[in-house]
């Protein structure tokens, strides 16, 4: 064999000191990259994932508060508005008041202590008239005639009333909490608002002398000619 010379051995020392400074250089890679994995992009704020599913639009909320309805008279009960007392009779018992849509009959004693407050239904007919109903039937029909006086005719017997006006305004009194016992001289409208109220049956006789009507109750009856009480039989 032969001994390395001296130029043999420079030649060595350069190739092991190459090889060393590669493996430094790979060693260092696999430390600083090779661990890293590549990020996947994050989603836009647009972007919904899959757990959040879309989420419905809210429904408006509507307001159910029905519209008063408008009256339906305007100002065709204009000329029977206020307070009306009786013209045609002295006495002053009765009143009739009409405030807005509502219509009563006031019925006062001797000191004015409200006995009776009776409230009607009502409505117009095709002439502008006022048609009170009494029991589900038309009761009376009131007009105003050319002296300013509101006419009350009693439906089906030609009997009428004359009122005249005590004030533009009516202020209804409360009604009382005890009703009467029937009693000779109530009118009608006191009878119904007595403890025995509202008859079963009338029968009804028309002379040439007035109107006669027996009031048929549980109770008894009542007797009434042309519209006042006369006799009670129990």
């Amino acid at each position: 064999m032969y001994a390395p010379t001296r130029g043999n051995k420079g030649i060595q020392q350069k190739l092991v000191l190459g090889a060393a400074t590669a493996l430094m250089l790979v060693s260092l890679a696999g430390c600083t990259g090779g661990g890293e994995k590549p990020q996947p992009p994050a989603p836009s704020s647009n972007q919904q994932t899959e757990s959040e599913p879309e989420q419905p639009a809210e429904t408006p909320q509507v307001d159910e508060t029905e519209a008063p309805e408008p009256d339906k008279f305007g100002n065709m009960l204009d000329p029977f508005q206020g307070e009306w007392k009786r013209a045609d009779i002295e006495s002053d018992v009765w009143r009739l008041m009409i405030d807005g849509s509502q219509i009563s009959n006031v019925c006062y004693d001797t000191d004015r202590t409200v006995l009776e407050v009776k409230e009607y239904e009502f409505d117009l007919d095709d002439a502008g008239n006022l048609v009170v109903t009494e029991y589900g039937k038309p009761r009376y029909v009131y007009t105003i005639d050319e002296n300013g006086q509101l006419v009350s005719e009693k439906n089906g017997t030609g009997t009428t009333a004359l009122y005249e006006k005590v004030s533009d305004t009516a202020d209804v009194p409360d009604a009382p909490e005890e009703k009467l016992e029937p009693a000779i001289g109530m009118t009608e409208s006191e009878v119904y608002a007595s403890t025995w109220g509202a008859p079963k049956k009338i029968n009804r006789t028309e002379t040439a002398y007035g109107v006669r009507e027996q009031w048929v109750y549980d109770e008894g009856y009542i007797y009434l000619k042309d519209g006042r009480v006369t006799s009670i039989q129990d």
